[in-house]
């Protein structure tokens, strides 16, 4: 089932491939950092969940990435209510700050 989701796949490091998996986890409920591999270049990708998650975010995309937690599903296992409330206070006040890069340097909440 997993090398169908590498059929149409391509490093994002090198453009290149294949991409294989040699130790697949007993379940879908791990996350196994570096299980995915290029044979081009050798770079490694995590296997979330039985998923191979091939892209990876700079640090200028993590206030992309606190909104979609943000939006997350109220019945998501995996991210509480309270969580996701101090994640939308804090995008809100980043949305509201005048000073954006101010307020990324001095968040109360790190």
């Amino acid at each position: 089932m997993l090398a169908a989701y590498f059929s149409d796949c391509r490093c994002p490091a090198c453009s290149g491939g294949p991409l294989v998996c040699d130790d697949l986890p007993p379940n879908d409920s791990a996350i196994v950092e570096g299980a995915v591999r290029c044979v081009s270049c050798a770079s490694h990708y995590d296997l979330v969940w039985g998923i191979p998650f091939l892209g990876h975010y700079d640090a200028d995309d993590v206030l992309g990435l606190i909104e979609i937690a943000a939006n997350a599903r109220a019945d998501n296992l995996y991210t509480a209510r309270d969580d996701i409330a101090r994640i939308e206070s804090l995008l809100a006040a980043y949305h509201q700050a005048p000073d954006k890069e101010y307020f990324i340097a001095h968040c109360p909440d790190p």
